[in-house]
């Protein structure tokens, strides 16, 4: 892999400009166009089109950003990796979450491993689902917690929990008293949801469909937490699971969906690898503190 290809990418895509990124990394814009060149010819791949001789990101370069940046980030940390192994051998587990788990449920499980376990160097890294099955497979990861069904072939799933759907409304929302709602309670509603390509759109889609109606946001958000936290402004609802607004608190209010329909968690391994006891005890504490999570629910 081309290193300095990849370093070209990612100063274009965070400096805006061929040539600030090029003073960035203390080189010429000709030395420069020439790495991203041979990047993009090592790949495959038009990383970027040319507007008025500005530079401007593919959507396979926005794409592969993220992945480059990723390989960047752990290439950065081996010489700390070197050390810590040359000045005591240290037992290693990584965690990988989706962003609606993470906080309610895996945080406090991975704080409890951590103190059963003081002499193993715990890594939680928190990433959207897009992301994480994706670096499931890639990379080294003791255990994955997120949405299933998983759509790789080369991941393994065991399942956790199914949680309700929900909406999610500030507390001055017309509809925040409210036992349950309907999908027909929501027509005229400003809907913020996330991309299309999301499980959440996809299922919430399918609901409205089932009643005719059309599902059609106002606006799209990236994150479901980013979601819930417009809905908490009181200009629009969003539609999730019980598990993302969490975090909230008292900012919001989570009111189900009649007919019920929910979205289902699990453990996420990579095929063939080995699910160490620590993999094995984390998923015992998980279990618990969601089923200690879903057990408060008001509405569960």
């Amino acid at each position: 892999m081309n290193i300095k290809g990849l370093q070209a990418l990612t100063q274009i895509m965070s400096n805006g400009t061929l040539s600030a990124a090029a003073t960035a990394m203390n080189i010429s814009e000709l030395a420069l166009s020439r790495q991203l060149s041979i990047l993009e010819t090592e790949l495959d791949l038009k990383l970027f089109s040319r507007d008025k001789r500005q530079l401007v990101a593919t959507p396979e370069g926005e794409a592969f950003f993220h992945e480059a940046e990723r390989i960047l980030e752990s290439i950065a940390q081996i010489p700390q990796i070197v050390r810590e192994i040359k000045a005591s051998p240290i037992h290693r587990m990584r965690v990988i979450a989706m962003p609606r788990i993470a906080p309610v449920i895996v945080a406090q499980s991975v704080v409890r491993l951590a103190n059963e376990y003081p002499d193993t160097q715990i890594t939680l890294d928190v990433h959207a689902r897009r992301f994480l099955e994706r670096r499931i497979i890639s990379q080294q990861f003791d255990i994955g917690i997120g949405a299933m069904p998983s759509r790789h072939s080369s991941i393994v799933t065991e399942p956790l929990c199914d949680v309700p759907a929900v909406i999610v409304v500030a507390p001055s929302h017309r509809l925040a008293d409210r036992k349950s709602v309907t999908v027909r309670d929501l027509v005229g509603e400003r809907i913020v949801s996330t991309y299309p390509n999301t499980l959440i759109y996809q299922k919430t889609e399918e609901i409205f469909e089932r009643e005719n109606i059309p599902f059609i946001p106002t606006m799209n958000a990236s994150l479901t937490h980013m979601s819930c936290v417009i809905a908490s402004t009181g200009e629009a609802i969003t539609i999730c699971d019980s598990l993302a607004p969490s975090a909230l608190g008292d900012a919001v209010r989570m009111i189900p969906i009649e007919p019920r329909f929910g979205f289902s968690f699990g453990f996420l391994y990579r095929r063939g690898s080995e699910r160490t006891i620590k993999a094995l005890r984390l998923a015992e504490i998980v279990r618990e503190e969601t089923a200690r999570y879903l057990e408060s629910l008001p509405f569960n």
